[in-house]
Parts: C-alpha cells; sequence; structure tokens
C-alpha cells in the first residue's frame, strides 16, 4: 500500500507530470513558502531599521520599529518551525521532501 506522498501525481494533477509524487509537490511548496517569508522577513526588519534610523528621538517611530523587528523574529520562528515540522515529517513518513 502506497503513502499519499508515495502516490504518482502525474495520473490525478495533469500539471503534476514533472513531480513523480506527491512528496516532490510538498517539497517544493515548502521551500518555495520558506524562500518567499524569508525574504519578506528582510525587507521588513529593513524598512523597521529605516523607519528606527529616522525616528530622531521619536518615541512613536522608535516604538514603530522595535514592533515590527520583533513580528519580523517572531515571523521567522514561525517559518523555521513549520520548516523542520515538515522535515520531520518527512523522515517519520519515510519520503524525502
Amino acid at each position: 500500500m502506497k503513502l499519499l506522498s508515495q502516490v504518482d501525481i502525474g495520473d490525478v494533477f495533469t500539471p503534476g507530470q514533472k513531480f513523480q509524487t506527491v512528496g516532490d509537490l510538498v517539497s517544493l511548496v515548502s521551500k518555495l513558502a520558506a524562500l518567499g517569508g524569508s525574504l519578506l522577513i528582510i525587507a521588513t526588519i529593513v524598512y523597521a531599521a529605516y523607519w528606527y534610523l529616522t525616528a530622531q528621538g521619536d518615541a512613536k517611530n522608535i516604538e514603530k520599529a522595535k514592533t515590527a523587528i520583533t513580528y519580523s523574529l517572531i515571523g521567522a520562528a514561525v517559518i523555521a518551525t513549520a520548516y523542520w515540522i515538515t522535515q520531520i515529517m518527512a523522515r517519520f513518513l519515510g519520503t524525502s521532501f
């Protein structure tokens, strides 16, 4: 009996013919999501650094920058955790993501 991650996706989903299994598709999507999220986090940190540097002692802008950096770091932790969970699940299921 095949696991869902071992099913030939090309038989079910025509554009999926370039993927041999559902696991290959999940692997691509998880890597692209992690990459996109990482780029967004870098952009947000640069934006927050700009606000911090141009605040000139204004408490409102400094707080805005600190909040943006905090949320960016939380987002980075969420992305890293999600990626690690998919890798752990792949090893547990015996597939390669």
